[in-house]
């Protein structure tokens, strides 16, 4: 991947930079090329938004029974 300044064909687009880095623009390649131009695949956010809401519940039940045993030791039980 290029690093640098990110091609734009009007001043009035946002400008970045693509590079390494938290900063840096990320993207991921088309897997199926779709005629209209949409980059968007359906089940490649669907798989990422499933990913996020298990880790998601895996931290908040972590967290849960963290608390619970903390409660637990507090009250002395």
């Amino acid at each position: 991947m290029d690093v640098g300044p990110v091609n734009v064909s009007s001043e009035r687009h946002f400008k970045f930079y693509t590079g390494s880095g938290d900063e840096a623009a990320q993207f991921r390649q088309s897997i199926n090329p779709s005629v209209d131009g949409n980059t968007v695949e359906l089940h490649v956010e669907q798989m990422q938004f499933s990913e996020n809401v298990m880790r998601y519940q895996t931290s908040l039940e972590f967290l849960n029974r963290k608390f619970s045993g903390l409660m637990s030791a507090i009250k002395g039980e």
